[in-house]
């Protein structure tokens, strides 16, 4: 049996132009900094704030599928550290977790049942401490 040709990979800078033209993907992490990290990191934080506060169903589809898209741009942006920074993303990933898993666990539906006092008091409680953790861990001014 005949095996397909394989393709090769597209380049960086080429992924790069494509997330340019293509607004709203998931861009890979081009930069491997904590200041990538530390920009990616609050842009989540907001754009899930902005979720909590929202109360129109089109402005939380597209608030969802910004916090997802920050959250992909971060985690690949955390993942290319390396070096001196590899222990802070380390530290950053123990918190992450923990983050992740209440944001979908409990905030995000929390929002979807019309529940905002919860989400708020959820988002603005643990997970502002865990945000201030995770910046830390980074080391974000």
């Amino acid at each position: 049996m005949m095996q397909p040709a394989r393709r090769q990979g597209a380049s960086l800078p080429a992924l790069a132009l494509l997330g340019a033209a293509l607004p709203g993907l998931v861009q890979p992490a081009l930069c491997a900094s904590t200041e990538e990290a530390c920009a990616t990191l609050l842009r989540a934080r907001v754009k899930l704030l902005e979720m909590v506060d929202s109360r129109g169903k089109a402005d939380l589809q597209a608030l969802k599928r910004e916090v997802y898209a920050s959250s992909a741009r971060l985690e690949g942006a955390v993942g290319a550290l390396s070096g001196a920074d590899t222990a802070r993303a380390i530290a950053f990933r123990r918190v992450w977790q923990a983050f992740k898993r209440i944001r979908e666990q409990e905030i995000l539906p929390a929002v979807y049942r019309g529940r905002y006092d919860e989400a708020r008091s959820i988002a603005y409680g643990i997970q502002a401490e865990r945000y201030e953790k995770m910046k830390a861990a980074l080391g974000c001014d």
